[in-house]
């Protein structure tokens, strides 16, 4: 088996392990009320730090 075979069968699991803890994690949770966060996306977005780490700037 090459080398790019292995690392695609390595997405794959991790693409599938994903999708499986997405379907199986709890979409509501009794007696939660869900509060809207300040922030979101556009914060993170602006965060410069963040940025960095992810090598975007």
């Amino acid at each position: 088996m090459g080398r790019r075979t292995a690392c695609l069968a390595g997405a794959g699991v991790f693409v599938l392990v994903l999708a499986g803890h997405t379907r199986l994690m709890p979409q509501h949770i009794p007696g939660r009320i869900r509060t809207q966060q300040p922030g979101g996306a556009r914060a993170l977005m602006r965060n410069l730090r963040f940025l960095a780490l992810c090598g975007l700037r």
